[in-house]
């Protein structure tokens, strides 16, 4: 108890029962501050009971000085008395009657007073207990004051549904009326059977209720009755809407030319507007039928509406700002069974501009999440200019459901609110988190980042602790919002988070909506957060069931998040994808067909031919709105997925190219021509020339694998960049060397080969650095295009890194491909390392494995190779070789006969006379289209080998040779007559001999002359 001093005029004497005390505080009726020292004095006894409290209470409702009038804070002088009642008031409560407990909880309310728990619970406890006994004007009045009084317990909310439920012919409409709505709020289901007995009565005697009354009830059953998810074709609040609908054409009836109730139809004295015009009135009325089907989310006959939009439309400009706000409201819940025009929708926005100042924040954040929520894309611009000024000049008055729904709608219309307005949301923002709940919090967040301004990290952080307290109550649309806008700002929240949204996502999986889904999906893949096995198949399944509603943004996202993470959804849910995407190929724009075939690349997943020549055909429709990103990855998906398309495609997505240059980065550039490489379509100059001058600018923004890229699509490509930009990749490859892996080392090496391109001592040596601590990394190709860069470039690596080299060779025996043996052979030889016996012989062994895959080029290297190394090689190889081209004869042209007959002739090896025969007619249809060198060789080949070919090649030979005779060098004329002697020719061809002795040397200079030739 709290001590006071002792008041003027003396300590009155405590009274010895409560019938005095109630007589002592009736002397003092109208001085408050005197009844409040009477309470003093009497704290101690037990004469301050239930009766005497409820008085006390009633007249501090009175306006001061008689009373508290409706401050929660009584003054000064009274402080000490109020606090010795609030004490004394939850013992009281529990001891008082029906009449008391009516008029104690009725003045608490008006007095707004917030009451402790221990006086709520009392409340609650005694309403419980007298409920049964109470009249039924007094139910309706103590069942609206424990409504005010804060959220009453479902015991309390039984027994007075159970008590309405036997009185409720018993009270007029307005009572009735009031109960119904106090136990909706309440947010109290009643027991089917009690909630049949008082909505059956309601329904008996609707056709008695006035209009405002039917509205009221209309809504409360509906929450009653479990909402429109709930409700079942006996619904009694669709019953009444149906009571409302027959009413409508009545509505211009009920009030006259003057505005007062005309005498047909007249509505009762409380549904009159005295100040209003008719067609207000009338336009008021329809707002409420509306605000009512609305509710009830009842599927209104349309012939109904278009009567009710007819009298919003006349009567707008009359109506409040609130009824304007209710009937947006309105609009976003009756849809998507019903539509506005677009003239009402015109009508009520300008009526809202019209009245802009009467709005309140929460009524804009009501206005503009209804316009968000049915994507009212043709909101006027005046509307949103009043919507921001009511906020900027109210923002001290701003709560968190303002905030919320004033982004969300913002966000969904698109539509972007000045800097100085979002700056200050966002401070209110940071301060509303821990308010939000779970929709509110997911929305903002969601909002924030559509909006661009979800920048700062304190809202970030404390979204993301928010989010991990409030997870339990998180829907698989607050996931997806919540995901999808971290993603958007690339912002990775810590593991609890990540764990959390994880297990509540796998709770709530079966729940997944499309957009839910997808969104879910883009996010991981964006933020590259892996979920687990068990709630990808859940989001899986998700997939499938919603599959048939995704839009073609979903699809989008979809695969790209697949992608992104890379997983393979299982097969029966690609090909419903694959299918998905065929259906809707018409729709996409040429962001989605990027994303697409970008996502099918990177997943490796085969395209029937029918939807590549599909995409193909949308991606020539949409070409001319791609920008560079979307042009790189298409043409980098096409070789990814083995796919040629047509020059007219790759002619289109080059011009698109051209055109988007300017906005190309270095991965673009690098990309592109890749991908042109791969697929062996050369750019016009043009573009080339743009892509090396935009690869120059951008040299400092390539990053190693970029680099490597870029230098093996000019090598492809045969395009010879210029000096400058060969200048600054070199610098820059230095720069990175440490970055690259052994295939960019190839990458680069081999290009360089192939360009002609010599690398300065520097970077050489940092080439040999790099490759010396990669070498064990080195596939077989990656391999073999080093040591041909390294022979032929004449970067001498040591001979550290080439016994490294060889050992990897060994390790790698059983990988190696035809061509990368033949090349690593030459290369070793060129370089001047001689390979152990152990390597050499598991070389053969490698190539005689391979002899029916070897190309006949591939082949004659490697036996030359061996030979030039001082290493006959194998039997078992050459038979191997021999066999093989046996085979395969028929299939070989020109070049590659001669390069098999050049090698076993060097090798001094005679094929058997089958194989003979059929090089020598290979080698006659093809004779007129040798160079000279290839005809020399032959000629040279049949010597060395002795081979006494047919007179039939010999004289096609000796014919093709007189005819280009005149264009022969003196080396080339010295082979040919070497061979003709060795085959002891010289009898038969006198002509050639002839043609070929004019200045002629001896037979030892031809001899020595045919060495150096086939050294060469």
């Amino acid at each position: 108890f709290v001590k006071t001093p002792t008041p003027r005029g003396g300590v009155p004497p405590p009274p010895e029962t409560g019938v005095a005390l109630l007589g002592e505080l009736k002397k003092r009726e109208g001085k408050f501050d005197l009844m409040m020292q009477q309470v003093v004095a009497t704290a101690k006894s037990e004469t301050l009971t239930s009766p005497n409290i409820a008085y006390i209470l009633s007249q501090a409702v009175l306006p001061r000085p008689r009373g508290m009038g409706r401050g929660r804070i009584p003054p000064p002088s009274c402080r000490a008395g109020w606090n010795v009642l609030m004490n004394r008031l939850a013992f009281a409560i529990l001891d008082a009657d029906d009449e008391t407990l009516a008029t104690i909880m009725k003045s608490l309310v008006q007095l707004r007073v917030r009451p402790s728990p221990d006086i709520t619970r009392a409340v609650d406890q005694r309403f419980q207990a007298v409920v049964s006994e109470i009249s039924p004007s007094m139910l309706a009045i103590m069942l609206r004051a424990l409504g005010s009084m804060g959220r009453p317990s479902n015991r309390a909310m039984q027994a007075a549904a159970e008590r309405l439920s036997e009185v409720v012919n018993e009270l007029d409409t307005k009572d009735l009326t009031s109960c119904l709505r106090t136990l909706a709020q309440s947010g109290y289901s009643p027991e089917r059977k009690t909630l049949d007995r008082i909505t059956s009565e309601l329904v008996l005697k609707s056709q008695e209720l006035d209009m405002d009354a039917l509205r009221q009830m209309a809504a409360s059953v509906s929450k009653l009755e479990g909402g429109p998810s709930a409700r079942t074709p006996e619904s009694r609040a669709l019953s009444l809407c149906e009571e409302i609908e027959k009413r409508v054409p009545e509505l211009d009836q009920g009030y006259s030319a003057e505005g007062t109730p005309s005498a047909e139809g007249g509505y009762p004295d409380e549904m009159r507007f005295d100040t209003m015009a008719p067609e207000g009135k009338v336009a008021r009325e329809a707002a409420g039928i509306v605000w009512a089907f609305a509710q009830v989310r009842h599927e209104v006959k349309p012939y109904i509406m278009r009567s009710l939009e007819k009298r919003l439309i006349d009567g707008a400009h009359s109506l409040p700002p609130k009824t304007l706000i209710n009937l947006f409201w309105s609009m976003a819940r009756l849809q998507p069974q019903w539509k506005w025009p677009v003239e009402v929708m015109h009508v009520l926005q300008a009526a809202v501009v019209h009245k802009g100042n009467g709005l309140t924040p929460g009524g804009v954040g009501t206005l503009l999440w209804s316009l968000g929520r049915v994507s009212y894309q043709a909101t006027s611009h005046e509307l949103l200019e009043v919507s921001e000024s009511v906020l900027e000049t109210t923002m001290a008055d701003v709560d968190a459901y303002t905030v919320s729904q004033s982004l969300w709608g913002w966000a969904s219309l698109s539509h972007s609110p000045s800097p100085k307005l979002l700056k200050s949301l966002e401070s209110r923002v940071l301060m509303f988190l821990p308010k939000f709940n779970a929709q509110s919090l997911a929305n903002t967040i969601w909002s924030m980042a559509r909006l661009g301004h979800l920048t700062n990290a304190d809202i970030l952080r404390e979204a993301e602790n928010q989010a991990v307290k409030k997870m339990k109550l998180f829907s698989s649309q607050n996931i997806g919002n919540m995901l999808w806008a971290m993603a958007r700002v690339e912002y990775r929240p810590g593991n609890v988070f990540i764990n959390e949204i994880e297990n509540r996502a796998y709770t709530v999986r079966d729940h997944f909506s499309s957009r839910d889904v997808s969104n879910a999906i883009w996010a991981f893949g964006r933020l590259q957060i892996e979920p687990g096995v068990g709630l990808m198949f859940g989001l899986e399944n998700a997939t499938v069931q919603e599959l048939p509603k995704f839009q073609p943004q979903h699809v989008t996202n979809l695969l790209w998040g697949f992608a992104k993470l890379r997983h393979t959804p299982r097969d029966s849910l690609m090909e419903r994808v694959l299918a998905k995407v065929q259906e809707q190929l018409p729709s996409l724009s040429g962001q989605g067909l990027s994303s697409c075939l970008w996502a099918f690349a990177r997943l490796n997943q085969p395209i029937p031919a029918k939807i590549v020549d599909n995409l193909s055909t949308q991606v020539l429709h949409n070409v001319n709105s791609m920008n560079s990103m979307e042009v790189t990855n298409i043409l980098w998906s096409f070789p990814r997925l083995k796919v040629k398309p047509s020059q007219e495609v790759l002619t289109a997505l080059e011009t698109q190219a051209k055109t988007q240059i300017w906005d190309f980065n270095a991965q673009n550039v690098a990309m592109s021509l890749s991908a042109f490489a791969k697929m062996a379509y050369p750019p016009q100059t043009a573009l080339m020339r743009g892509l090396e001058q935009h690869a120059f600018m951008e040299i400092e923004s390539f990053d190693a694998q970029a680099l490597a890229n870029l230098f093996w699509a000019f090598a492809k490509l045969g395009y010879k960049p210029g000096p400058d930009l060969v200048a600054v990749m070199e610098n820059r490859i230095q720069n990175l060397i440490d970055d690259f892996n052994s295939q960019g080392i190839a990458n680069i090496l081999w290009s360089m080969t192939k360009l002609q391109q010599k690398p300065g001592p520097e970077l050489s040596a940092a080439v040999l650095k790099r490759s010396s601590k990669l070498i064990d990394h080195f596939s077989p190709q990656g391999i073999a295009n080093a040591l041909l860069g390294f022979a032929k470039l004449n970067i001498q690596p040591p001979r550290l890194l080439l016994d490294t080299t060889e050992k990897r060779v060994v390790e790698l025996l059983g990988d190696l491909t035809p061509q990368s043996l033949a090349i690593s052979l030459q290369a070793f030889k060129k370089l001047n390392h001689p390979l152990s016996p152990k390597t050499l012989d598991g070389l053969q062994k490698r190539a005689m494995a391979l002899a029916t895959t070897t190309r006949a080029t591939d082949k004659s290297w490697i036996l030359a190779t061996l030979d030039s190394m001082g290493v006959t090689p194998s039997k078992d190889l050459i038979n191997a070789y021999e066999t093989a081209t046996n085979r395969a004869v028929s299939e070989l042209d020109g070049e590659d006969i001669i390069e098999l007959l050049w090698a076993f002739a060097r090798l001094a090896h005679r094929p058997a006379s089958g194989l003979m025969m059929a090089m020598e007619e290979s080698i006659a249809r093809h004779v007129s289209t040798l160079g000279i060198e290839d005809l020399t060789g032959v000629w040279w080949a049949f010597g060395r080998m002795r081979s006494e070919p047919s007179t039939g090649i010999l004289n096609i030979l000796a014919e093709t040779t007189i005819g280009v005779v005149d264009e022969m060098n003196a080396q080339e004329k010295n082979d040919v007559r070497w061979a003709i002697q060795k085959l002891e020719l010289e009898s038969s061809f006198v002509d050639l001999d002839k043609a070929l002795a004019l200045g002629g040397p001896s037979s030892a200079s031809m001899q020595q002359g045919v060495g150096d030739a086939t050294q060469s």
